[in-house]
């Protein structure tokens, strides 16, 4: 739910229509990297003008011209509709005591919000991890809807409060609706945002911190790389999105130790140490049950629960795993 003044606009849609975090993952890299970050905010301010800019021009010198242009687009609209015009202003604490067409603005932007949230959390961005805007919730809703404002929310504010005054907040969302509708404006959104965000070297991800020998990804199987992020020193291949993963064993044969020693250090006997991503876990995992005879084993792995970890046992443990209401903890014998 998005709200304005009082009056609501329904954003459908959640998180958990994406079915990966790849594009969260991308959003959140760009953003972190000031030269990269820089780059998009660059490519977001182009893509606001009809006719292609001078590849010279700084950021300072677009944003100017993108100044000129919204104020030319208020003057336009004032002089075609007739509403006068005197710069927009307006209080949240205050709705009622602003001029009607800043009412109806702010309730068109709002409509407009609503529709770019529900794209970007569909597709698997964050709404919060803006590039222009920064410090909101929905700092990346705002860098978004300002790609549109010109051609949709200030036309229809200005055409509705020409034609009157009464229920201007309902009117103008209907009018919204119609147009967004008319000229498919959800249907652009998630190939603007991926225009936004194809910048040069946003393809290069940082290695993790652990990289397995090609013989052990072998070992593992051919879908050991399926879900990966980072790439290989040099360019090559794939990797892991890592986590935290601890592996104690008990009475295990030699074999299992070496198989765990080529992932994971050994910093003490039967406790190895590793940054591994959840696929390679688990199959570290099933090769450490699998291979028992007798002994045991506990997995401890980051989660993301209120303790921050989970665990798992397996085999003739000398203690075991309790689960009070979710707070999982360790029964001594």
């Amino acid at each position: 739910m998005v709200r304005r003044g009082g009056r609501s606009v329904l954003r459908p849609g959640d998180g958990r229509d994406a079915l990966s975090a790849r594009n969260l993952l991308r959003q959140a890299w760009l953003c972190s990297n000031p030269t990269l970050r820089l780059r998009v905010v660059m490519q977001m301010c182009r893509m606001r003008f009809a006719e292609p800019l001078d590849a010279s021009l700084s950021l300072q010198q677009i944003r100017g011209r993108e100044g000129i242009r919204v104020r030319e687009a208020y003057a336009r609209a004032s002089r075609d509709t007739g509403v006068e015009w005197s710069g927009r202003s307006y209080r949240r604490d205050r709705w009622e005591d602003a001029d009607p067409i800043n009412r109806a603005l702010s309730s068109a932007n709002s409509a407009l919000y609503g529709i770019c949230q529900a794209a970007i959390v569909s597709a698997g961005y964050s709404p919060a991890l803006g590039f222009v805007h920064t410090g909101k919730m929905l700092s990346f809703v705002y860098d978004i809807a300002d790609l549109y404002k010109v051609d949709f929310t200030i036309p229809v504010a200005f055409s509705t409060v020409a034609e009157g005054t009464a229920d201007l907040e309902g009117r103008v969302r209907r009018a919204c609706r119609d147009i967004f509708h008319a000229r498919r404006l959800l249907s652009r959104i998630v190939p603007d945002i991926e225009r936004c965000l194809a910048v040069e070297g946003a393809e290069a991800r940082q290695p993790s911190i652990s990289t397995p020998t090609r013989r052990f990804r072998r070992s593992l199987g051919p879908d050991s790389r399926r879900g990966s992020w980072w790439r290989e020193p040099g360019g090559r291949g794939r990797g892991w999105w890592a986590s935290m993963v601890v592996i104690m064993v008990e009475r295990v044969p030699a074999s299992v130790r070496g198989e765990l020693t080529r992932w994971m250090l050994e910093p003490r006997a039967g406790v190895f140490v590793g940054s591994v991503s959840a696929m390679v876990r688990d199959r570290l995992w099933e090769k450490v049950c699998g291979s028992l005879r007798g002994g045991a084993g506990m997995l401890v792995y980051s989660a993301d629960n209120e303790q921050g970890f989970s665990m798992r046992l397996w085999g003739s443990a000398s203690r075991s795993i309790a689960d009070f209401d979710g707070l999982l903890l360790i029964r001594k014998p």
